[in-house]
This record gives structure tokens, sequence and C-alpha cells, in this order.
């Protein structure tokens, strides 16, 4: 999720598209449209207004606060900006040209590839999108009318939802069962629509082969994803990684089994899960792009297979794992009810972490829990402290 850089992120993404997009030589600035020390030709983009996005007020991302986890969810905020034409020696027909050429720049992206956000804009599920903005002439000439030039011909649009997290903690309460089991999805299935219906969890391990109905899984489990025309060729996407290598043989239209591979690209946290149905054309046929299911959601979550203690001094635990610490995101171990935060760790990385214990920790065995993105163990790991 962004943080508070996202503003500024979501204005330079901006300039950005419309750098490379517009065929016209011009440049594109940020600034108050009565900036002087600003030659034209350009292109300006003014963020004249913030609102709170009425639709994501109060609500949390899936998968980031499981358990009854109670703090600040993320501010949701629709961004409006002013998009304004200048051309040399006040020339209005070349002024139209810019806007127009820059108008169709912004029409061609109305949802913007994460591949052009800036590395500031970090959205989990809603889209940045970019619509044209509706406003009435007094509208416009209130803004300009804060400024000492005089009115140019503008348009706005209205860029959303930017999502910027808390810093406010959070509280979470021991967990005493898993989730009970949701019923069935209603889904509009056109065509041959591939349909993801439930996901289920065989843990690695499990000599039961349980397929658990609670979708909180770790590296090397498998999901089961029940659905609808699974058809063959079908490939599945966990995130934005492509996990069809790992569908185990024997799948049907109904199910497929797919254990979680060990990418780079799938960290601790919400997973989209998505499967597409690829359409064979072309002689000999080849596969290519079809259909693609909805999504369904579930949460990766580090695993904590070994706990040692030392006894120092100081007092050590060294917990050995996978996806125990990633960068830049929060992350915490509960040792019995003590909290330690990831800034002090003894060390940390993302297959050990070392804590040192509070002298008041008393000895005794200790339930171990690592929570990394919001999401946490579900290993029934603990430790025993003298």
């Amino acid at each position: 999720m962004s943080d508070y850089r996202a503003i500024g992120g979501v204005s330079a993404t901006l300039r950005r598209l419309l750098l490379d997009g517009m065929e016209e030589n011009a440049d594109v600035t940020i600034a108050p449209p009565d900036a002087d020390d600003l030659d034209p030709p350009r292109i300006n983009l003014f963020l004249y207004r913030l609102e709170e996005s009425a639709s994501l007020k109060n609500q949390d991302l899936p998968g980031l606060a499981p358990g009854g986890g109670l703090g600040h969810p993320p501010l949701a905020l629709e961004l409006y900006y002013m998009l304004t034409a200048y051309a040399p020696e006040n020339d209005d027909r070349a002024a139209q040209d810019l806007l127009g050429d820059a108008m169709r720049a912004l029409h061609e992206t109305p949802i913007v590839p994460r591949s052009q956000l800036d590395p500031s804009v970090e959205p989990l599920f809603e889209s940045v999108r970019v619509c044209l903005q509706p406003v009435t002439l007094d509208d416009l000439t209130k803004i300009w009318s804060a400024t000492t030039k005089p009115m140019r011909t503008s348009v706005c649009y209205r860029v959303t939802a930017v999502q910027i997290e808390s810093r406010a903690g959070r509280q979470y309460n021991q967990p005493v069962a898993e989730p009970p089991e949701g019923g069935p999805r209603i889904v509009v299935q056109p065509m041959s629509r591939p349909v993801i219906r439930r996901l289920l969890v065989i843990r690695q391990g499990d000599a039961a082969q349980r397929e658990r109905t609670a979708a909180y899984a770790r590296i090397g489990d498998r999901l089961v994803i029940e659905g609808t025309a699974f058809a063959s060729p079908t490939r599945v996407f966990l995130g934005e990684v492509d996990a069809t290598a790992s569908i185990e043989a024997g799948g049907a239209e109904s199910r497929l089994v797919v254990a979680i591979p060990d990418d780079a690209g799938l960290q601790p946290g919400a997973v989209t899960v998505r499967v597409q149905a690829d359409v064979m054309l072309g002689e000999p046929p080849t596969a290519h792009r079809g259909f693609s299911s909805n999504l369904s959601v579930f949460v990766l979550t580090p695993r904590a297979g070994a706990a040692a203690f030392s006894a120092g001094p100081p007092r050590r635990v060294t917990i050995s794992g996978s996806r125990l610490f990633q960068e830049g995101r929060p992350c915490f171990t509960l040792i019995g009810g003590t909290l330690v935060k990831a800034a002090d760790y003894a060390s940390r990385t993302g297959t050990q972490i070392e804590i040192d214990l509070p002298a008041a920790l008393p000895a005794g065995s200790y339930p171990v829990r690592v929570r990394v993105n919001g999401a946490e163990s579900i290993d029934a790991l603990s430790v025993v402290v003298t």
C-alpha cells in the first residue's frame, strides 16, 4: 500500500503518461496555473482539490486485518486535476492543439498499468483510474479567479483511488479458531468464462490431506480451486505470478490443484487468484489469451518452522522459516503476549530472525507467531525460555 508520497506520485505518473503519449513536442509541468517562470509550449497539471473516497472510506483491504484486528484503515483519496495548455505568444489555436493531444493521451489510458505507476504509488486491489471530470464554467472561473492570470481553456480530470496507509498501530486478539466456511458465491458466467467458486488449502506435511476452507496458506502449500469451465489449456495466476507450471496433473473442469511456488513475486499478505482459459486458434492451433475468471483471494502467511532458545547473555530466540521479514512492510513477532517490532530484531532476513528477549520475561513455554504485512504465521510453534 502507498505512503504519504502517493499524492505526488500520482502527479508524476500523469506527467509521464502525457510525455510518453503526446505527439506534440511540449513540456509537461506540475505547477499552479499562474507560474511565471515556465516557458511554453507546455501542458500544466494543477491539483486543485482532494476528496476522501466515499465508497472506500473506513474500509480495510481484504486479508490485512484478519482475526478482528483493530486499527485505522487506509486513507482513500480522489484527486482532481486541472489540465491547461500554454502556447508561445498566446497562440490559442496552438494551445487548443496541445490540449487535444494531451486529452487523447489520457483517454487512451483510463486505467494506469502497474508498470507505468510511479514507485511511490502501490495499489493492492483498487486500480488508479483517470476520467474526464465535467466542470461548469462557473466552477472553472472560481479556480482561475484565485490567480492573477487571465482564464485559459482548461479541462479537469478525476483520479481514483489513492490509498495511503496509516501509521497507527493495530491490536490483535489471540485467534481461537479458523473462520467458518462461507457459502457459494453468485457469479454470472458469460459464454465459457471460467468461474472460481471456492478456494481450499491443503497444508504441506498434513498426512490426512485435509482440505481446509480457511484460505491461509504458505509457500509449498497447495491451493484447491473449485469452480466451473476450467477447460484445457488453463493458466493460473497468483497475483502477478504465473503459477501454471505448478498445476498438478489430473485436474478437471471443476477443480484445479496448484502448489504455491517459491517465487520472489509472492510475499506475505493478500494474494489474488485468477484462472485464465486460453483459446486455441490458428493452424496449427496455438494458445491465445482467452477469458479470465473472477478474482478470489487467499492470505499468504510466513512460515515459522523452528524456534531455538539461547541462554546468552543476552537471552535470544532464533526463528527459522521463510518469508519471515519483508523490507518496507510492517513486521513484528509475538512471543506469548510480548510484541517485538522488526526494528528491535537483533538480525532479520527472510529466512531467519533473531530476537533478544526482555529481561522481565519470565521462564516458561510460549507460543510464537510472526506477522508480516498483516499476515500471521499459522504454524503451531512454541519456544521454551529459561
